[in-house]
């Protein structure tokens, strides 16, 4: 089982398929995106290959990537996810999430974060959501914050400096 779909007032998310690399690369060739990440795909057949093996990694029931579509054009305007981490310690269930720059200040990154944290509590039922946040993205930290995520340490990622919050089940 993988992620199931989920509706907000503007957005579609939908567990992420192969072919969404070709629509996605744009936000990776962002250099106001990639600089808070790891992952920095020179070509379209770099980030298939990429999403291919994010595909491939084993998760529980449950988990996995979204693609966030614009309910009224169809567009793609962003990506999250819910998955055991692969930088903390114990594994602790983190989220991420990724909006196209064109699209930053809308409110469209908190409706989606608010849906998947709705999912990973409600029907996922974990105890609580974590979250790597760069230390110079301050975008990203701000909204964590506002969903009152707090800060429970860091450390040094693959992307440079990194900010580790956690928030617990309401």
């Amino acid at each position: 089982m993988t992620v199931r779909a989920l509706d907000t007032e503007r957005l579609h998310l939908r567990a992420l398929r192969i072919e969404d690399a070709e629509h996605l690369y744009p936000l990776y060739a962002e250099p106001d995106f990639v600089r808070f990440i790891s992952l920095r795909p020179a070509t379209v057949a770099e980030l298939t290959d990429a999403v291919a093996k994010r595909l491939a990694e084993p998760k529980p029931p449950g988990m996995g990537n979204w693609v966030w579509l614009d309910r009224a054009t169809g567009a793609y305007v962003g990506q999250g996810g819910l998955w055991p981490s692969i930088h903390l310690p114990g594994a602790p269930v983190e989220m991420g999430w990724f909006l196209a720059r064109d699209r930053w200040g809308q409110g469209l990154a908190a409706e989606a974060v608010r849906a998947q944290l709705d999912y990973a509590f409600g029907e996922l039922d974990v105890p609580e959501v974590w979250a790597t946040v760069h230390v110079d993205n301050e975008r990203s930290l701000a909204l964590a914050a506002r969903f009152g995520f707090a800060e429970r340490g860091g450390g040094e990622l693959p992307a440079g400096p990194h900010t580790f919050l956690a928030l617990e089940r309401p």
